[in-house]
């Protein structure tokens, strides 16, 4: 996801660093192309002169920038809900048959959880 992102923040840079003026003094031409961020790139003054497929890819890849924060902010509230599904598990767990046993069991999950998933699903 993250890589895919860079990529489209990469492609815009390179729309916009073709599509920028020649008159554009040359450091703001530098900081425009470093920023990532649409609203901030809107911000320059030779923002407004630039041409109107450079203003929609900019826009496509801020939607896209916005649904991949929205994705890892859901992913990261779903992992913190199996985490805390996981200690009541182990609680519960505790109650029944003692900490030494949780020790145990928590040990052989992060074995599991070291393990490489792909050798079991494509062995060679």
């Amino acid at each position: 996801m993250k890589d895919s992102i860079s990529t489209e923040w990469d492609n815009i840079n390179n729309l916009l660093e073709t599509s920028l003026p020649q008159e554009m003094p040359q450091e703001e031409r530098m900081n425009m192309l470093k920023v990532r961020n649409a609203n901030l790139i809107r911000m320059f003054q030779s923002f407004d002169g630039l041409d109107e497929a450079v203003k929609v890819a900019l826009m496509k890849t801020e939607e896209m920038d916005k649904e991949m924060t929205k994705r890892i902010t859901s992913l990261k509230k779903e992992a913190n809900e199996i985490e805390s599904q996981k200690r009541a598990l182990f609680e519960k767990i505790s109650q029944s048959v003692g900490a030494e046993e949780v020790a145990r069991i928590k040990d052989a999950n992060e074995v599991l959880l070291s393990l490489d998933c792909e050798k079991f699903f494509n062995p060679i």
